[in-house]
């Protein structure tokens, strides 16, 4: 190992998938749109804490998050890691009120589940299966994307697929030593319309494999904050 590798810190051992349980009626919209609604209802309860908001005064900070906020089986959920998870637990979440949308809902309870926070590299390919559309293009390259032969997509979206992996690796401090590999293919069952800050995006749904033994609830791709690209375990 390089005299780099040894001036890392040590990546989080664990997260934290929390489970929000609304009092009222279920809400009818997108998940999508409601990941978009309670993801702006919570961080606005951290305005000081960028691993929440993602934001350094007016400026994105360009990392992947250390929290995430989706949309799962017809409830809010928060997905954090890190220091991150920690202030998220401590949080006193219960009889908060917030505005959905047009909706206002008060947080009965929250039930956190924690996770170890670990990689390895498997000698089989296994298989996750997206729980949210991955959003694998921007709009720089979905045209490009669209002029390809389905043979070339399909190659495309693998190598897109290769490097979300590697990126979201960084993101939790998983480093690959020399002579490493990453192998991954993408098996997209349909294409979706998803809407990002005014900005209507093609995601796919679907399911990859790999060769990395990772935990359940973990995201790739763009927008993985709002909702987008999470996965569990087939």
């Amino acid at each position: 190992m390089n005299d780099a590798a040894t001036d890392r810190p040590p990546p989080p051992t664990h997260a934290a998938l929390g489970r929000v349980r609304l009092l009222g009626e279920a809400l009818r919209e997108a998940p999508q749109t409601l990941a978009a609604w309670w993801r702006g209802a919570a961080a606005s309860r951290f305005p000081d804490d960028v691993a929440f908001h993602g934001h350094d005064g007016t400026r994105t900070i360009a990392r992947y998050p250390e929290v995430h906020y989706r949309w799962l089986d017809g409830a809010p959920a928060l997905f954090s890691f890190g220091e991150a998870a920690q202030r998220a637990m401590g949080h006193p979440w219960p009889g908060s009120e917030l505005r959905l949308g047009p909706h206002v809902r008060t947080i009965a309870e929250v039930q956190w589940n924690v996770v170890p926070l670990t990689r390895g590299l498997s000698r089989r390919l296994v298989r996750y299966e997206f729980r949210a559309p991955w959003l694998a293009l921007n709009q720089a390259n979905y045209g490009r994307y669209r002029t390809m032969a389905r043979a070339e997509r399909r190659a495309e979206l693998d190598r897109i697929l290769v490097g979300n992996l590697l990126s979201m690796s960084t993101g939790f401090g998983w480093f690959f030593e020399a002579g490493e590999t990453v192998y991954a293919a993408a098996d997209v069952t349909r294409e979706v319309a998803c809407t990002v800050k005014d900005t209507v995006l093609v995601g796919f749904e679907g399911s990859f494999v790999c060769n990395l033994e990772l935990p359940d609830h973990l995201a790739l791709g763009r927008s993985v904050s709002h909702g987008f690209g999470c996965f569990v375990r087939a």
